[in-house]
This record gives structure tokens, sequence and C-alpha cells, in this order.
């Protein structure tokens, strides 16, 4: 009997841990959170070991949750409990809002970013607390499941929070023991430990079998099951995040455009996603860039794209043209455009607006010598952009001019020659890599800080700094998002998610807007340049070659790491005025969202305050649902428990337990109990034998008459009757 008991409660720790660290470690991966697993893992295996030893004794179970009161009380007293909360949710509203266009709340962007390993280990700890308790009482698993996936269903929520197979796969398993030895384990405990036992290894087999069968992503419906195929048919036509590529995969996009105003200073680490957002056919092969949307004024922590209408014309130097078809898969009303269309396109606030999800054009690409061209016919002079493209903060711009001094050949080279040069700086300037720092909250410019201080960042910060720079030389520039793949002519290309890229256009005049990318790796390739003669920042001597496609995030590959002094701020005293005609008020708000270069979604939006009422609505919002569910899921397991007691157990328990129900039905009647069954109850407490069958059934007829009694009473007594006095 102890070799069972100890044997129960080996099992049932395996399974709260199976299940309690597969959900927090679906959330973790899922959510491209920054904690230790092995120390989640840990804390989970020992939660799971202390749950299922404490149920295993009488009063462990009242011992075990007065100590888990105990402790949580202590680690929202002495610890940062809450911020990692506020992390939590941070991190998850900032994926989900590129989906939904919803934006995260101040409250959450004001967390200081504390690691959310000890809310994640709460949340193992309730459900391993849930789970043991069910197992090792013989109750049935709903519970346990419930609570088991709703941290899983975090993940659940767009395309873009996929968790890693390894903790999907822990979490399904532990689902599945739990599940299909319930039944087993009510009746008969022992029976229950020798089917666990017998079905893990098949089990094991089975999820093994497919993790290795099915795609992780896309699913190709058999068009022999018609019934299927029609609600493909419906789901395409009616949901419009439902597409379907060229090979018959359906894809479940649910990004959308790109948000007209963007915080850089929250932007931190970034990862990867290959959910699949458009095709691209294209009768030319190499690189293409489809911009999106572009942001013409620069705050110092942000960028946004204020209303505007301007045309985007194609430039006369123009090569052999080619056919290009793009289709589109999400709710989209942007064109993501090629450079170039060979027609003028008409922008309004920096974007060509558009409801179809497929769209051609005849791409008229600028010659290989377009430069020369332009060199040796610099009288033909076009229209120039407004002031707009030039305009810098003054700090801004007093900042940015220290540092052009620092690059070489910036002395009278003219426009191409100074913006090739100074896009090498700034692609030299840092590595390449998906981990990167936040700008410090003591900094109040995003680009000198991270052309300053970070030793490290991605396309977004190179194109952001390139593009300041390049508005104090004196050159139009904005930063533009969108996507960047190589293709292959003649066939169809499909973009994933992780293709989302950002760059910089500078005007040139008498050609154009002009690609400038010096993302290093990524973009262009740009020669070293040379160290200046008065050096005051130090750069790194190396950085990641040109991968042949985009560097995933993987642990095996971290990024590299170099050492750059920090560099005084120049005093704002010597700042100089930018060029005429800036407009530094920040202006234009947006829902969207647009996916940025190798990230997991787009740079958040700049959160509008959330009124302090609405903060209080929901918070009591979440308080009145946690009480309402616990208080039904009380009543609920409560009730299985004294119907269990009128089931289950000897003669004279059972009398016991059909004398109190009828107690508690007389006292919301005002009636007096039959006096059968008060005789049978006081024979079944004091008295040493068994009662028999015939005394049972007469102590049950006498219980069913109180109940049709209460049948008959008012309706308040049956309300009373079902969830008061029913419960204690």
């Amino acid at each position: 009997m102890k070799g069972e008991k100890i044997a129960s409660c080996l099992i049932s720790s395996a399974i709260c841990f199976c299940m309690s660290f597969g959900a927090v470690a679906c959330v973790a991966t899922g959510l491209g959170l920054h904690i230790d697993l092995s120390l989640l893992c840990i804390g989970c295996l020992l939660g799971a070991l202390v749950a299922a030893a404490a149920y295993s004794v009488r009063y462990g179970g009242r011992i075990l949750l007065g100590a888990s009161a105990l402790y949580l009380l202590g680690i929202l007293i002495y610890t940062d409990f809450f911020d990692g909360i506020l992390t939590l949710c941070r991190d998850a509203t900032r994926i989900y809002s590129r989906a939904y266009g919803i934006q995260v709340p101040q409250i959450l962007e004001d967390s200081n970013g504390t690691s959310p390993l000890l809310a994640l280990l709460v949340v193992a700890g309730l459900v391993n607390l849930v789970t043991a308790w069910i197992m090792l009482h013989r109750f049935p698993s709903a519970l346990a499941i419930f609570v088991a996936i709703l941290p899983v269903a975090s993940c659940f929520v767009v395309t873009d929070t996929v968790p890693t197979i390894w903790a999907l796969g822990i979490w399904l398993f532990g689902m599945a023991l739990l599940v299909l030895s319930q039944s087993c384990r009510i009746r008969d405990p022992h029976a229950a430990n020798r089917l666990t036992g017998l079905i893990t290894v098949p089990l094991l087999l089975v999820l093994s079998l497919l993790f290795s069968l099915v795609p992780e992503r896309g699913f190709q419906p058999p068009v022999e099951q018609a019934q299927l195929q029609g609600i493909t048919e419906w789901a395409l036509q009616h949901l419009p995040f439902v597409g379907q590529t060229s090979d018959g995969t359906l894809v479940i996009n649910f990004g959308g455009d790109r948000s007209d105003h963007m915080d850089l200073s929250t932007l931190d680490d970034r990862n990867l996603s290959g959910s699949v957002v458009a095709e691209v056919e294209s009768e030319r092969g190499g690189k293409l860039y489809l911009r999106g949307r572009d942001y013409d004024s620069y705050t110092g922590t942000g960028w946004e794209a204020t209303d505007r209408t301007e045309t985007f014309s194609t430039p006369t130097q123009t090569g052999q043209p080619y056919y290009l078809r793009v289709q589109v898969f999400g709710n989209r009303r942007q064109k993501l455009v090629p450079y170039y269309t060979g027609e003028t396109l008409t922008m309004k606030d920096g974007t060509v607006a558009s409801n179809a999800r497929s769209y051609e054009f005849d791409v008229a690409p600028l010659d290989d010598d377009w430069v020369q061209q332009w060199r040796a016919n610099k009288s033909q002079n076009a229209d120039a952009p407004d002031d707009r493209y030039l305009s810098l903060p003054a700090d801004t711009f007093s900042s940015a001019q220290s540092i052009l001094a620092e690059i070489p050949k910036l002395n009278g080279a003219d426009t191409v020659a100074a913006a090739e040069a100074i896009g090498g700086y700034v692609s030299w300037s840092a590595n390449y890599s998906l981990r990167v720092d936040r700008m410090p909250s003591g900094e109040d410019d995003f680009a000198i800080w991270f052309l300053r201080h970070a030793t490290q960042g991605y396309c977004v910060h190179f194109a952001t700094a390139a593009t300041v720079l390049l508005r104090a030389q004196g050159i139009p520039a904005r930063y533009v998002e969108g996507y960047a793949l190589d293709v292959d002519a003649g066939q169809i290309n499909k973009i994933p998610q992780s293709a989302s890229h950002a760059w910089v256009e500078y005007y040139v005049e008498g050609v154009g807007w002009v690609v400038l990318d010096p993302t290093p790796g990524l973009g262009q390739d740009f020669e070293r340049p040379e160290k200046p003669t008065q050096p005051s920042t130090s750069r790194p001597t190396s950085r990641p070659p040109k991968p042949t496609d985009p560097p995933a995030p993987t642990e095996t590959n971290p990024p590299t790491s170099t050492t750059k002094p920090a560099q005084p701020k120049p005093s704002d005293s010597t700042a100089t005025q930018p060029p005429s005609g800036s407009d530094n008020t920040p202006s234009g708000t947006g829902t969207g969202s647009f996916p940025i270069r190798n990230s997991a979604g787009t740079i958040p939006s700049e959160p509008e305050p959330v009124p302090t009422f609405l903060v209080w609505i929901l918070i009591g919002l979440a308080i009145l649902v946690v009480t309402l569910s616990a208080v039904m899921g009380q009543w609920f397991f409560r009730r299985l428990h004294r119907i269990r007691q009128l089931r289950h157990g000897n003669t004279n328990q059972r009398v016991l337990a059909l004398h109190r129900e009828a107690k508690q039905i007389c006292k919301i009647l005002h009636a007096d109990i039959p006096e059968d069954l008060q005789t049978l109850a006081k024979k079944a407490a004091f008295s040493q034998h068994a009662l028999t069958k015939e005394e049972l059934a007469t102590a049950n007829d006498a219980y069913l008459r109180c109940h049709s009694l209460l049948r008959k009473g008012r309706w308040y007594q049956r309300l009373l009757w079902r969830f008061i006095f029913a419960l204690y």
C-alpha cells in the first residue's frame, strides 16, 4: 500500500511538471521572453514534487495552501513581482498590437523591464497545485486542463507567437497522460498507475510522429474532402486574414497596415517570424525592395508620418523594364510598391492606398550607370522636395554635425558620394544583431545614442541613424519601411514576415528618391571608412559577414560584441540651428502596424495615455472575473464532493450524508426533518453495526420526500439551496 502511494505521488509529480513547465515554457518561447529556462525548469520540478508530496499526506493540502499563501505574500512585499507581471503583459501586448492595432497602455510602457521569471513560476505553481490536488483526490481533470490551457492560450492570439516544438510537446504529453488516465484513476488509482506506465512510451512515439509529419506552417486541405474544401473557400472569401498561396497552402495572417507613429525609445530585442505575408513573381531576379510607408518627421525618440500628399515618380535614367506581380495575404489597405513602377504614383501620408490583394507593375529600374549619367548631366534640375525632409530637432542637428566631422571624403562630395560615405560610416558603426539594448531613459535622441554608445543594432537603428546624418548634411532623406528579399526570376517567391526591413530614401536632384540601405550584412556593401585624422569615437574592428539569408536569432549564434567607449555629448550652447523651414512639431497618430526587419512585429506606437478611470474599470473587471471564477469553481467541486459522499462509502456514511442534505433542505423550507431519517441517522452515528441496504433505501426515500418539497417551494429557496446551503 505504501509503495502504491509513493508511485501515485511520483506519477502525479511527473504529470504536474510536464503540464506546468510545458505551459510556461510555451509562453516564454512564444512571446520571446528573455529568461533563464533552466531556472524555470528547476522551479517547476520542485513545485511539482512539493505539491504531489503534500497532497499525499493527511492535512498536507491545507498546510501547502497556507505555505503558498505566505510565500505569495512574501514575494509581493519583498520582490519586484508586480514589475515582472507588467513586463510580461507589455511584451505580449506589443506583439498583439500589430495584429489588432491596439496601443500599449502607458502603465505597461513605464515598466522597468524586470524579468518575468517569478511571475511565470507563480503561474506554474498554480498549475502544479490544481493538477496534484485533482489527481491525488481522484476528481475529474477539467479544472486542471482549464488552468493549464490559460497561459498557453496567450500564444494562440496571433500567428507570430509560436512556441518551440519541445515546449509544446512537453505540455501536450502531460495533458494527454492526465486525460487518458482520468477515468481509470477515479475508479482505481493502482490500475491508473499501471496504465500510465503502459501508455508513456507509445504516447511519446505518437507525439514525435505527429510533430515530424505535421508542418509548422500552413495547411493543405485534401481536395477529396468536399465539405472541408467548402469551408476553405468560404474562409478565403469572407475572412480578410485568410489567404491561399500559389501551392494551395492556407495562410492566416493577422498583420495589418503600418502605424504612422513609432516610438524608438522602446526598441529592444526582436524575434523572427516565418509566417507568409505575400508572394511576388518577377521576370527579373536579384535584390527587391517593396516599400510600404515612409516617415518624414523625426522627433528624437520616434518617427511620424505627417499629413501630406505627394507624387512618387520614376527617374529618367531607367533600364530595361520588367513585369512584377504581388499577391498580399491579410487585410491591407496599402500597396507594397517596388522601385520604380514606370508610372507616377500618388502617395498619401507616405504610402500608396489600395484595397486590392493582388496588383501588377511594369518595373523600370535605374540603369547600372545612373550615377555616371547623373554626374554628366547635373544641369538637369528637378523639383526639390520641401524642407520637411531636412528637418531635425536643434540638439539633434548640432550633435549630428559633430559626428559628420569625423567622416572622411565629405568635403566637396556631391550628393551621391556624400550619401555613400554616410552609409558606409553608419554601416560600420555597429554590428548587426537582433539582441540589442534599449535606449537608456536618460538619453533623449535615439540616432545620436546609437552612433555614440551602442555596439549592435538592426535595420531600424542603422536606417534611423543614416537618415539623421543625411539631413544634417543637407541631403533630403526619409526613413522607409517595407520588405527586402532576394527573388528568383520566373518563380513565385514567398515573402515571410522576417523579410520586413527598414532603409533610407535620399533625394538626388534630376533623378528623384534613391535607396540607401546601411544595414550591415543585409543591405549595401560599403568599404570600411578610413580612420579620421582626429578620432573621437572608436568603431568596431569587425562585424558579421554578409549572410545569404537573414540570420535567425538562435542560442548558438550570439551577437558579436564590440567595445565602443562613450563620448561626451556636446553642450547645447554650441548647437547650431537646423535648416530653415524645419518643423519639429510631431503630428499624426495611427493604430495599424507594420513589421520591421527581422522582428516579431512592428515598432510599438507611442501609446496614448490611458484615462485613469478606464484603468480602474479594467482592474475592477479583472477582479470581478477572478472572484466569480473562484466562487463558481468552488461551488462546482464542492457539489461533486457532496454528491460523491451520497453515492460512495458504507451504508452508515451514506445515511449520514443523506441526513445532512435533508437537514439543509428543511432549514430552508422551515420544516421538520422526517422522523424515520432522524432515527436512522442516530443509529448510523452511534451504532457499531452497519445499517442494512433496506435501511439505506428508507433513508433515501425520506431524503427524496424533502427534495420534492423543495421543488414545490419558492424560487429563492431553490436558489439558496443550489448555490449557498448545498456547499457548506
